[in-house]
């Protein structure tokens, strides 16, 4: 039987059923049907971060990610195309949270036909409805994000790696700054992880763009990602820092332990002078301060709240900082 009608570009950006007729939206190439998405200009560093909204259509509100594959309808008007099997959705809410409700889970597809695989994967957006008539999503970021720090469960098939990336734009659009972690390790109870960015200029931040992807590899081609991998995600944080340069500051030589910590941090210094330490909140407040003088100083922790901070040492000129938990 001779296909000869016209093709067709299925654009689906939600995914929840492995069948055709499942998909979100249809791009024909005879007719362009223009889908607009509601605009939510909220000033959260990470919109949505936990996951527990959706859109009216199910679809994770201010996450999404594109996935386009070619079909036909042939004479009879049956729809034909490659045999693709996608075990659930690429992306969907979840309810295995670490916090709240809710979490994202991710999945992975499978073309039989061309022996492809395709990785689940989300990006933050400011759109409540993912879109995908740019593939530029960002948000907008008010001060230097240092890292990028979440909660996650990872159960891979054949040996996939995932992966999280952050990259930092200046306001003209120009990468001055990335960071990626890589989860190859299997666990199926939650653990927290961050992704440290590196700057490569002083410029000043103004977007920011957010994977994460059920799949990595440095050899693109030569693995595939496999039916079955999972990544979970929950409580998504974007640590940011403010009043200090990033890029001209000498490093001191600093340990900090337990981390997580619980009642109180130790930090412990090469050098014994009089130094500021900084602990700051995920919104850039600095929750507490404290001066300290001694190669070993306890900081106690019992008044501040579970959750994500940054811990920062200042001597001088030089500094220190990383990411501390804290779990009461």
């Amino acid at each position: 039987m001779k296909a000869e009608v016209f093709f067709i570009f299925i654009e689906y950006a939600l995914p929840y059923s492995p069948k055709f007729t499942a998909m979100k939206k249809f791009l024909f190439s005879c007719v362009c049907l223009l889908v607009l998405s509601e605009h939510s200009f909220s000033q959260t560093a990470i919109p949505n971060p936990s996951f527990e909204e959706i859109n009216t259509d199910g679809s994770l509100r201010n996450w999404g990610n594109v996935y386009l594959q070619q079909a036909w309808i042939d004479s009879t008007g049956e729809l034909q195309g490659d045999s693709i099997y996608l075990d659930f959705a690429y992306y969907f809410q979840t309810n295995e949270p670490y916090n709240g409700a809710w979490a994202a889970e991710l999945r992975n597809s499978y073309n039989y036909t061309q022996n492809i695989g395709t990785a689940g994967a989300i990006i933050a957006d400011l759109d409540t409805v993912f879109s995908a008539w740019g593939s530029f999503e960002t948000i907008p970021v008010s001060a230097y994000p240092t890292t990028l720090g979440f909660f996650y469960k990872h159960i891979p098939v054949n040996g996939d790696s995932a992966s999280a990336e952050i990259t930092v734009f200046d306001s003209l659009g120009n990468e001055i700054g990335f960071g990626r972690c890589i989860l190859s390790t299997y666990t199926n109870a939650y653990v927290h992880n961050i992704a440290t960015i590196t700057y490569t200029t002083s410029d000043v931040p103004a977007f920011a763009m957010v994977k994460f992807s059920n799949f990595y590899t440095e050899a693109p081609g030569v693995r595939q990602p496999s039916l079955g991998s999972r990544l979970v995600l929950d409580d998504v944080q974007l640590i940011t820092t403010t009043g200090f340069d990033m890029i001209s500051r000498k490093q001191l030589e600093v340990t900090a332990y337990p981390n997580p910590s619980s009642e109180r941090v130790s930090i412990r210094r090469t050098s014994a002078e009089k130094a500021l330490v900084n602990i700051v909140a995920l919104n850039g407040q600095v929750v507490k301060q404290q001066t300290i003088q001694g190669e070993l100083v306890d900081i106690s922790l019992q008044e501040l709240s579970n959750g994500s901070y940054i811990l920062e040492v200042i001597a001088g000129e030089k500094s220190w900082k990383q990411q501390l938990l804290i779990q009461h």
